[in-house]
């Protein structure tokens, strides 16, 4: 007969077995597991879009999370059954990992020595937060950048399209969508896209003061 000890893991915080089929939490750097639930008493944050003990967290790197802000039942955070099965998840998730923060200065270098950015699709995204107070210093911005973007995205513009000719970017075609009624700020999108495109607003539904639905031609 032969008797093999399977060892099990032990969750730290509370020094119990993770047994096979309780939901866990892993720390994306160091791998370390700890129960769902432990893992305010652990110190576990998310505060990059990856998980990692109390250890880890300033190891890592801060950079833009554009899910940062969506209202998450904490408790239940852990429940995304078959997320990670999902290629475009992980498609997404491995483009997430290789954004990094970078100067003007430096994406001026990068873009003007490696010619393929010249024949790449980009993409410039900002809440401005208001286009009457912030719009003038955006296209400064841009213009120090010294680099034409296919399409340059702006959230909480606060303008309705029959505002949309007093805020043009040169080279580019504007899209405008109406705010929310009752809403003064925080409300209204806008997508610039490159003249060498061509692009029309469907309907869908995504036309609401928050998004919009372009098809690129």
């Amino acid at each position: 007969m032969i008797i093999s000890t399977l060892k099990k893991e032990v969750c730290g915080p509370c020094k119990k077995y993770i047994n096979i089929g309780q939901p866990l939490l892993e720390c994306e750097i160091c791998l370390t597991a700890i129960h769902t639930k432990c893992y305010k008493t652990a110190g576990y944050s998310s505060t990059t879009g990856s998980w990692t003990c109390a250890q880890c967290k300033d190891t890592v790197a801060l950079r833009y999370n554009p899910y940062s802000s969506l209202d998450v039942d904490k408790n239940a955070f852990y429940d995304d059954e078959g997320a990670y099965d999902d290629q475009y998840i992980q498609h997404i998730s491995k483009i997430l990992e290789s954004c990094k923060t970078i100067t003007v200065k430096e994406f001026q270098q990068v873009a003007t020595t490696d010619q393929s950015y010249l024949t790449k699709f980009s993409s410039y995204f900002i809440n401005i937060d208001g286009n009457k107070t912030n719009f003038e210093n955006l296209n400064i911005e841009l213009k120090r950048t010294n680099y034409s973007f296919s399409t340059i995205a702006l959230a909480e513009t606060n303008v309705d399209p029959e505002l949309q000719n007093l805020y043009k970017m040169d080279g580019y075609n504007e899209f405008y969508q109406s705010i929310t009624e009752g809403k003064n700020k925080g409300t209204g999108v806008a997508l610039y896209v490159h003249e060498q495109f061509n692009a029309e607003i469907v309907d869908g539904p995504g036309r609401n003061g928050h998004s919009a639905l372009i098809p690129l031609l």
